[in-house]
């Protein structure tokens, strides 16, 4: 079952990260806020609306992952008492280009993900199955950045 989560980014970073003398891709790591419906819950009855949300855009290497592969996966663990919520996508190294120098000129209004793996319950909320799956296939990322107002 599909559903659609609309986040608010918070903070973004761009990340350039080195091991040694090797320099690796570079990353968009954001903070984000889950703003939308639906109410979605865990396994153990947690409101993962509640959870530590961010997300990582890595430029996507098309020689290790094969076209069938999702645009990215959202992951779900409990780590120190906290709930995390991590979305990880790969772009095109053009999109991911795009996607950096519109960051940089400032936070996304909107950033939409529609993923598969939750599942409808009576009160018309969503839940998620983090006992049997810890994560979830994107099946789309849309962006979505103001442009800038004229000035009249």
């Amino acid at each position: 079952m599909t559903a659609e989560l609309v986040f608010e980014s918070r903070l973004s970073y761009h990340v350039l990260r080195q091991e040694g003398i090797i320099e690796l891709d570079p990353v968009i790591a954001l903070q984000l806020e889950l703003t939308g419906a639906p109410k979605i819950y865990a396994s153990d009855s947690f409101m993962i609306n509640h959870a530590a949300w961010s997300m990582t855009i890595r430029r996507h290497n098309p020689e290790n992952l094969p076209p069938t592969e999702p645009p990215g996966w959202v992951n779900y663990k409990v780590a120190a008492g906290k709930s995390l919520c991590v979305v990880d996508i790969h772009q095109s190294p053009e999109r991911f280009t795009t996607l950096l120098d519109m960051f940089k000129g400032g936070h996304a209004s909107e950033i939409t993900v529609i993923v598969d793996g939750l599942a409808d319950t009576a009160d018309y909320s969503k839940k998620w199955d983090t006992a049997l799956r810890s994560s979830m296939p994107v099946r789309s990322i849309c962006f979505e950045f103001p442009l800038p107002q004229s000035e009249a």
